[in-house]
């Protein structure tokens, strides 16, 4: 019969890498590093049906209210130009 060992692993890291773990400063982005290759790819997804509503008769209905209420709230104040 075969037996299966644990494996010996460590649960705690040792201590310098503790220290170093400790002194990290946080990013400015709040840790959200994504890589551009992964916006791209989004993007090559993304963009053509986004292309594709705006073209659309809806699309085009809601980009020309979207453009008159932000207009209207400039003209109140609300927003800058």
């Amino acid at each position: 019969m075969l037996t299966l060992k644990k494996p010996n692993v460590k649960t705690t890291a040792p201590p310098e890498k503790e220290e170093k773990m400790a002194k990290k400063t946080p990013k400015p982005n709040s840790g959200m590093d994504i890589p551009d290759y992964q916006f791209e790819a989004l993007a090559r997804c993304l963009l053509p049906k986004i292309q594709k509503y705006y073209e659309s008769d809806d699309g085009k209905k809601d980009l020309a209210e979207y453009r008159a209420e932000k207009e209207n709230r400039i003209k109140a104040g609300k927003i800058a130009g």
